[in-house]
């Protein structure tokens, strides 16, 4: 389910935010083919949002956005953030089950 070319870049994510390299399970989010994608992901018991970017560009200003918008309580803890390959890789927590 998660794109072969952004595998590597995902179990890294999941290495250095949780010490594992699998997820429990996966139910995709995203809404339209060639949208970034979205996945809901269970690890360890609990239900985290995995989003990958899959647009090309400089993600500097996504990730800012993304992470003010937690600091203000309008969106989700951002656990995890990298800009790999076009990639952005964040794994806020999910505020629903």
């Amino acid at each position: 389910m998660i794109p072969q070319e952004k595998s590597a870049a995902e179990t890294l994510g999941l290495n250095e935010t949780f010490g594992v390299t699998e997820f429990e399970d996966i139910r995709d989010l995203s809404e339209r083919p060639g949208s970034n994608r979205a996945f809901r992901i269970i690890v360890r018991g609990s239900a985290y949002l995995l989003r990958i970017n899959t647009r090309p560009g400089d993600m500097t200003r996504h990730f800012t956005c993304m992470q003010a918008a937690a600091d203000a309580g309008l969106a989700p803890r951002v656990r995890y953030s990298r800009a790999m390959s076009a990639t952005c890789k964040g794994v806020p927590q999910s505020s629903t089950a």
